[in-house]
């Protein structure tokens, strides 16, 4: 009876972790068609969150919007996401000295845009205000802070940087 009442013990928590896992199933976000979700990946849609169709989002992965609703993110038709991703819509107000950073609130926001047909490569960070343009690849490692034009081609570095025209 025991062994029982814990197997069901581990099965609700393994439910529980599993549920709260997808909270972008409770928020305002649409649901893509044909969407892969990886492992351990965290979704949390404090604003919006707007996927397209056919995205593949790897392993580990974290997307998270701000509270405000200021700073959205779009992930566009056929985007490739690799493991350990992080997508950080957001960021904290930091000016006043006579205040502690955690209470000075959110700071400034813009929305994130990674368009059609992008693949980010492991290991990447894309900040608040970062446009990754249709076709684009996003190279491992790297930090996108910023928008970039040149639609089809590579990016790499700290910050990311144009490298060259893929396509």
């Amino acid at each position: 009876m025991i062994i029982k009442i814990l197997k069901i013990r581990k099965f609700l928590l393994s439910f529980y972790r599993w549920y709260f896992s997808f909270d972008f199933l409770k928020s305002p976000s649409k649901i893509p068609k044909n969407i892969y979700i990886g492992k351990n990946v965290r979704i949390f849609p404090r604003g919006n969150i707007i996927f397209g169709e056919n995205i593949f989002i790897g392993d580990e992965t974290r997307i998270t919007t701000n509270s405000t609703g200021f700073s959205n993110i779009y992930i566009g038709d056929f985007a490739l996401l690799a493991d350990r991703v992080n997508i950080i819509g957001g960021a904290h107000e930091y000016r006043l000295r006579t205040m502690p950073i955690s209470l000075q609130g959110e700071g400034m926001q813009s929305p994130i845009y990674i368009e059609r047909d992008c693949w980010v490569c492991a290991i990447t960070t894309i900040l608040s205000g970062s446009r990754l343009p249709e076709g684009s690849i996003l190279g491992s490692n790297s930090l996108l802070n910023k928008k970039m034009d040149e639609k089809y081609s590579l990016y790499a570095g700290i910050p990311a940087k144009f490298i060259k025209v893929c396509r």
